[in-house]
């Protein structure tokens, strides 16, 4: 009977010592191909979101695009996609202006494409937690419960001295004839229930 109350006492004391063990938050994993805004159609590009509650992770890789050629990224947040027009999964450009939405958009970082025409890049967003100095507006609620698009846009050749504001800004550095853009689209991972935990 000593033996049990001894390892009570020396469990309590190390989770007093060294804190709870963490829990992890249970994570998601989804894929989107990039799609083209003129046509609507699939690309030679594809991107991975890997979320949970408290945050989004973005890989995504392209090609076929201009050489040596500057794109911004965007994270395009929709909090509570069930009030978007089209509902959750559906959400469009429009939905942004709609405050039960709770939009946002956030610069996501940028790339410059080779010789190849290729650009890969990442980004990260974290709940509640726009960085200082990122544009645009809005946050990041909660990671699995938001519908989540990226949008590329392409700043034509890269505008030496003005790369950074051609990667970080909309419009940057934008010289005539730059507007393609690009996008990937994914769902809330989770069902919004009216707060955001």
């Amino acid at each position: 009977m000593k033996k049990p109350i001894k390892i009570m006492i020396l469990t309590t004391g190390l989770i007093i010592l060294f804190g709870a063990p963490a829990i992890a938050s249970p994570s998601v994993f989804q894929t989107s191909e990039v799609f083209s805004f003129l046509t609507g159609e699939a690309t030679a590009g594809a991107g991975t979101l890997n979320r949970d509650k408290r945050s989004v992770h973005l890989r995504a890789s392209m090609a076929g695009l201009d050489q040596n050629s500057s794109y911004s990224a965007w994270f395009i947040v929709f909090n509570n996609p069930a009030a978007c027009g089209g509902g959750s999964g559906i959400c469009t450009e429009p939905d942004l202006a709609v405050e039960e939405v709770n939009g946002g958009v956030i610069n996501a970082g940028g790339f410059v494409t080779g010789s190849d025409g290729t650009g890969y890049f990442v980004g990260e967003l974290k709940k509640k937690d726009l960085p200082d100095g990122a544009c645009c507006f809005g946050e990041l609620k909660n990671g699995m419960r938001a519908e989540i698009h990226i949008v590329i846009q392409a700043h034509g050749a890269h505008n030496i001295g003005h790369v950074g504001a051609q990667i970080s800004v909309p419009g940057g550095a934008c010289k005539p004839g730059c507007s393609d853009q690009f996008f990937l689209m994914f769902p809330p991972a989770e069902k919004h229930h009216g707060h955001d935990d």
